[in-house]
């Protein structure tokens, strides 16, 4: 599984609460990136990620994305198989678009959700800073935890540094 949808996966899972399946293999050589449902809103998604950090997503290529991930028969069949005739968001997580008018044409032609792989990797870090999540075995989330481990160490240092240089100031304007 690649590393960003193992991100979507478990942002799904511990900051919305859902059932996530991934990397659901189809015919003609398809493959659905994340499915996901919140078991107590019955909520659906179909996630595909395309959050590459060189990669500005531009508005002519929603209608690829449309065609290709998101109503290919191939997956249209798939979904509804798994999810039966019930709406579902149809969500495209992007690392950068080309401007505004990308989200507002995503949203208004083909009824996709943008979303910026740098908001949920921060709600994901936040959920982990707060403590829902503590020592865990998944390689993404302990990242997390380390990460925000650091950023807490190195606040402390840096507190800690400016206390002493304030100290250091005091002591020579009395002395």
């Amino acid at each position: 599984m690649e590393p960003e949808v193992h991100i979507i996966e478990r942002y799904f899972q511990v900051v919305l609460g859902c059932l996530t399946m991934t990397n659901i293999l189809l015919e003609h050589r398809r493959e659905i990136d994340v499915l996901a449902m919140n078991p107590k809103t019955l909520e659906r998604y179909h996630i595909e990620v395309n959050a590459w950090t060189c990669e500005k997503v531009k508005q002519e290529d929603l209608g690829d994305f449309q065609e290709d991930k998101f109503e290919h028969p191939t997956v249209r069949q798939r979904i509804r198989e798994l999810f039966g005739d019930v709406a579902y968001h149809k969500v495209l997580v992007v690392w950068n678009i080309k401007n505004d008018q990308v989200i507002n044409a995503a949203k208004e032609k083909f009824g996709i959700e943008i979303r910026y792989m740098q908001e949920i990797l921060e709600e994901l870090r936040e959920a982990v800073f707060r403590g829902k999540i503590k020592g865990s075995r998944d390689d993404i989330l302990r990242t997390v935890e380390l990460v925000n481990k650091s950023y807490e160490i190195a606040r402390k240092k840096s507190i800690s540094r400016k206390i002493d240089e304030l100290d250091r100031k005091y002591a020579t304007t009395i002395g």
